[in-house]
């Protein structure tokens, strides 16, 4: 089987993934995302099956900085964009392809390039394998989107998502300890409290897939 075979069964394989994390504090500037946990979670799996490794072979970053005006004063930032190359590889037939990603992270202190990667590696698997997340918001604010589509993108409340994951036999530190994986090392929680109404919509929409899977 060549490379490109296999490459067409991930793809074929893969499902969609829901924009499942709030980046920014909620305000006009901020929008939904994937997690880079649930692209690799529904990623990796398919490539060990079926024989593939990908991995970086050439990358190049560069750093420019930006200062600015801001609520509380200057604030200073710096941005990091990533030009990367990927191999992947078949391991049975030695058969590869290089794939190219570009990303971007802004951070205050030291953390631009790591973002950049991850957004770049995110990018190159989605784009690759066509995994897309359901409607595009990539062009509006998630806050226009929430206001468009109010009925099906309002919150439930804690008690009724608790209330909704007991019926299932799901525990709350069950659902924290999916948010805690999904959110990586950004946002670590320990009460369920404290979930935003966008990442509890998200959390009570895989209840609902749990539940229509068991049927």
């Amino acid at each position: 089987m060549s490379l490109y075979k296999k490459m067409h069964i991930v793809m074929c394989e893969s499902e969609a993934i829901e924009k499942n994390m709030l980046v920014g504090d909620g305000g006009k500037n901020s929008y939904k995302a994937i997690s880079e946990a649930s692209v690799l979670n529904g990623i990796k799996p398919l490539l060990k099956k079926h024989g593939l490794v990908l991995f970086p072979v050439e990358t190049k970053i560069t750093e420019s900085f930006q200062e600015f005006e801001g609520k509380y004063g200057t604030s200073q930032r710096f941005m990091s964009c990533l030009h990367a190359k990927y191999k992947i590889v078949d391991i049975d037939t030695g058969e590869y392809e290089i794939l190219e990603t570009v990303g971007y992270g802004a951070d205050s202190q030291d953390k631009g390039s790591g973002k950049a990667m991850t957004y770049a590696y995110k990018s190159l698997l989605q784009k690759t394998f066509m995994l897309f997340s359901g409607e595009d918001t990539d062009n509006e604010h998630s806050d226009d989107i929430t206001k468009k589509n109010s009925t099906e993108y309002k919150a439930p409340t804690v008690a009724e998502t608790l209330d909704y994951a007991k019926k299932l036999g799901v525990t709350e530190q069950q659902l924290i300890d999916k948010y805690n994986a999904n959110m990586g090392e950004k946002e670590q929680i320990t009460k369920f409290i404290e979930i935003s109404d966008s990442h509890r919509l998200a959390l009570y929409k895989l209840l609902q897939k749990q539940e229509k899977a068991k049927k």
